[in-house]
């Protein structure tokens, strides 16, 4: 006995009517699933830069100089530079008054 297979010369795309309900023809996620899945995560990701600014904030104060510079630097793997960095922007007036409505990500 033979299956017979159905092949669909058409383009994805072809079969979305609807971009913000319809399935595509591989029975995955809407777009607008995957739309709501991605905006999360930019949220978290702007979530995330900002408790390491707070993180390294809280370190600096907490630590003597010697051991925020050197040993902490060490350990996280990041340059004076690097780490000088991330306080200018905990440190920014701006950014802080704006953190609620900054980009979720920062890009070019």
């Amino acid at each position: 006995m033979a299956l017979a297979v159905a092949v669909s010369h058409k383009k994805p795309y072809q079969n979305i009517m609807n971009m913000e309900n319809v399935m595509t023809n591989q029975n995955t996620l809407s777009i607008t699933h995957h739309v709501k899945t991605i905006e999360a995560a930019r949220t978290r990701v702007k979530d995330a830069i900002f408790d390491v600014v707070d993180a390294i904030l809280d370190a600096e104060t907490q630590l003597d100089a010697t051991a925020f510079q050197g040993a902490l630097a060490v350990e996280i793997g990041m340059s004076k530079g690097t780490i000088s960095k991330w306080l200018s922007i905990g440190k920014s007036p701006f950014i802080s008054e704006n953190r609620q409505v900054l980009p979720c990500t920062f890009t070019t």
